[in-house]
């Protein structure tokens, strides 16, 4: 945990720094399936084991817990910009790992996975067209150059 990517996930733990987002993507639903009622953000954060049981003995528990508000924030020392997207009332949807991405390239993504959603209402639609947009339909990933997406920085 910490600060050091260009994005980081915060409000699922009360004390420490936010946990660093290596990369996320907003899960589309495969064509000719029926819409999720809810919105999807998977997030790669970072390989450790630590903190992966944390988050694991949050999910945990007998029923769904909610967030009031969990926040992507894109403000990390190469960002010009910064930004935030609120998610309202989310809760998470999955841990895990090798997650396989439902969007071109569909290669797996090594490490550990959380998965975030919330219900789809307005102010929650604006924040994931928002995030959507931030970096094309495809999400982000870490060291990418936003100006163009096929080359990283150096």
């Amino acid at each position: 945990m910490g600060w050091d990517t260009d994005w980081q996930l915060e409000g699922l733990f009360y004390f420490g720094a936010p946990l660093n987002i290596w990369k996320y993507e907003v899960f589309e639903q495969n064509v000719g399936y029926q819409p999720l009622p809810y919105h999807r953000v998977q997030m790669q954060i970072d390989d450790d084991a630590d903190l992966f049981n944390r988050l694991w003995a949050l999910t945990k528990t007998d029923s769904i817990k909610y967030y009031d508000r969990i926040i992507l924030m894109n403000t990390g020392p190469n960002v010009q910009y910064k930004h935030e997207y609120w998610l309202r009332k989310a809760w998470i949807y999955s841990l895990e790992t090798g997650y396989r991405p439902s969007q071109w390239p569909y290669d797996p993504w090594n490490g550990y996975t959380i998965g975030v959603a919330c219900d789809k209402t307005p102010e929650n639609d604006a924040a994931v067209s928002r995030l959507r947009g931030s970096w094309g339909p495809s999400g982000y990933e870490a060291g990418m150059n936003p100006k163009n997406p096929n080359r990283y920085r150096r």
